[in-house]
């Protein structure tokens, strides 16, 4: 079993957020912060509301994107099929049943709303294709084929008032951007050897992505559209990487040989010392305007989802009711509450987390 590392991105001289029992720390970022396991927070995370329905797939990888009326899922068999999707009001009532959206041998799938605009990238072989999709999924309008064997969970991010699409491919990281909603040809890549996955997250004006390579971990701090600053932690792989981020602070959580936390003065652009999280795999990560919430498989299969309160715990609770596989359950933040949704082969459940008080 593996474990779990998060990386803390911080403005020089600012809280811990979430950590902020912990103290304030070096301004220069250079101080441990070990988050124990779980904490005694009166306040904590409960099923509030779940729904279980009836898909048809095999081994999927799927994207779950909030929309003002709901959500919408995304799924794609990881062998190799096609894109599909279903969408939920903000009940968990399904309002467009399974349905496929386009044929295809797509193996991944990332997804968001953004500029009031769904969006969806699915990945078949070495090229990442970008779609707009209406809530009815009905139909797609590619916007974009550019190089890449993993995308981002974001589908489309903003930099300095540019639309980009991150991917990652045997060259390293790509950066494509947009004119208007088209993609513009142009391609900046910040080269490294295979890339191993893949995830990016808006940061304030400016963004940040994350990849794994055989050699190390890699970050980039994307400045404009075709500009940024891109640091590398050598002989440490953040295998499956996910990253939520506040807008002036971000967390980084991934695969790794340990459980770690790290934190990063925003203007020194490099990793700090790493520490302990948990045992665990396929990690998640959301924030909700105030806190900041992760998911992962336990040792056991089981979906732990929690928060990070503010007296420098982690409070969670123990989805008993869903054993999803690594790329089979998603998180994000949907109308106050957070949402998981996971996925087998022939059903899917979502869940409503709220928080409650003893």
């Amino acid at each position: 079993m593996g474990r779990l590392a998060v990386i803390l991105i911080l403005t020089s001289g600012c809280g811990r957020l979430g950590f902020d029992g912990l103290g304030a720390g070096d301004p220069g970022g250079n101080d441990q912060v070990v988050v124990p396991p779980h904490s005694e927070a009166r306040v904590h995370p409960a099923v509030c509301a779940t729904n279980t329905l009836t898909v048809n797939t095999s081994d999927p990888d799927i994207a779950l994107a909030g929309t003002p009326t709901g959500a919408t899922v995304f799924w794609v068999p990881k062998a190799g099929g096609d894109l599909s999707g279903l969408t939920l009001d903000l009940g968990l009532q399904q309002v467009v049943a399974p349905r496929p959206i386009r044929n295809g041998t797509f193996t991944a799938v990332g997804a968001n709303y953004i500029d009031d605009t769904l969006i969806a990238t699915a990945v078949s072989s070495s090229r990442a294709l970008v779609h707009i999709v209406p809530q009815d999924l009905a139909s797609f309008n590619e916007i974009a084929n550019v190089d890449g064997s993993f995308a981002s969970e974001a589908a489309l991010i903003h930099v300095a008032g540019a639309r980009l699409t991150p991917t990652a491919c045997s060259g390293g990281l790509n950066i494509n951007p947009y004119t208007g909603w088209t993609s513009d040809g142009t391609v900046t890549t910040v080269a490294t050897s295979q890339t191993t996955g893949l995830d990016s997250t808006p940061f304030g004006n400016e963004a940040l992505s994350m990849w794994s390579t055989a050699d190390g971990c890699h970050l980039e701090r994307h400045t404009t559209k075709s500009t940024g600053v891109a640091t590398h932690r050598p002989n440490e792989t953040c295998d499956a990487p996910r990253l939520a981020s506040d807008g002036t602070t971000a967390i980084a959580m991934y695969e790794s040989s340990g459980t770690m936390i790290s934190q990063m003065p925003f203007g020194a652009d490099q990793f700090d010392t790493v520490v302990p999280f948990a045992s665990g795999r396929s990690p998640r990560m959301v924030f909700d305007g105030a806190s900041y919430w992760a998911g992962y498989l336990d040792p056991t299969g089981a979906l732990v989802v929690g928060y990070f309160d503010g007296a420098g715990g982690f409070s969670s609770i123990t989805l008993g009711d869903v054993t999803p596989k690594h790329d089979a359950f998603e998180l994000a933040w949907i109308d106050n509450k957070l949402w998981d949704v996971s996925m087998t082969d022939t059903s899917m459940t979502a869940h409503q987390i709220c928080l409650t008080t003893d």
